[in-house]
């Protein structure tokens, strides 16, 4: 359905969606604001339900890799320059978001393949960081994510943007940590947690089979009930740091992954 351009930014919808800033209010509503050509293109690909389509005709252009089918969305509303810059969330906005019913989306199941690999993450802070290591998951084939004792939703605009979209693709769910080994044990997974106090190389291992790694927040590490149901490894260091970025040891972990799987 389209609707006149909104001009003032005292719209009612003007003022649900900078609402939607806080993720009280996405949670509380089931609601998440997506910026940008690709990632509405992405979630739309992957079947999340499109409540409401804004569009600043002033700004938008659409990319030909990242089409949007308007006919799939329930609403499409256009706005002024002036009120897509009071909803914007980022800079270097591409003049189209949308708000998404993340209740009734498309929450991808665990496939539980025999060589199946789950990354789980306790407690990260940064959304920068999660988003990130959602595009290595992507690129690396892993099936599926984990975020256990999330203290960041997924749908943070930050995680969504920093993913490009790869958190409405990726098998993503949130569970406790003892939730998250409960499940792992049943379905006969390797469990290795990131560690720095260990002498056990990741590099020495062998993916064979059904494997989760886990990794801590960068301020607090993981939980000892990880490493109490797990087995601990590191990443050598030959330098005088002795850790990296939580999305660098990620990487390194996860392609060697690919490059044994390969």
């Amino acid at each position: 359905m389209k609707e006149g351009i909104i001009t003032s930014t005292q719209n009612p919808l003007v003022k649900e969606i900078v609402k939607l800033h806080k993720a009280s209010h996405r949670k509380s509503e089931s609601l998440a604001f997506v910026e940008g050509s690709r990632e509405v293109s992405i979630a739309q690909q992957f079947h999340w339900k499109i409540k409401n389509l804004i569009i600043c005709l002033e700004i938008f252009t659409e990319q030909e890799d990242y089409k949007i089918d308007h006919h799939k969305c329930d609403r499409i509303v256009y706005v002024s320059a002036e009120v897509y810059k009071k909803i914007s969330y980022r800079d270097g906005t591409e003049g189209v978001c949308a708000i998404i019913d993340t209740s009734e989306g498309r929450q991808q199941p665990i496939v539980l393949k025999e060589t199946a690999t789950i990354l789980v993450l306790e407690s990260l802070e940064k959304p920068g960081n999660i988003g990130a290591i959602l595009r290595t998951a992507d690129a690396a084939g892993i099936d599926a994510v984990i975020l256990a004792d999330a203290v960041c939703d997924q749908f943070n605009p930050n995680v969504i943007r920093s993913s490009l979209g790869c958190v409405f693709a990726m098998p993503l769910i949130s569970m406790s940590s003892e939730q998250a080994i409960e499940y792992l044990k049943k379905h006969e997974f390797k469990i290795l947690s990131a560690s720095l106090q260990t002498e056990n190389n990741f590099y020495d291992e062998v993916f064979s089979g059904r494997t989760a790694i886990v990794f801590g927040s960068e301020a607090h590490g993981l939980k000892n009930i990880w490493y109490q149901n797990s087995r601990a490894v590191k990443i050598p260091m030959r330098g005088k740091i002795d850790s990296l970025n939580v999305s660098a040891s990620v990487s390194a972990m996860l392609f060697e992954v690919v490059r044994q799987q390969s």
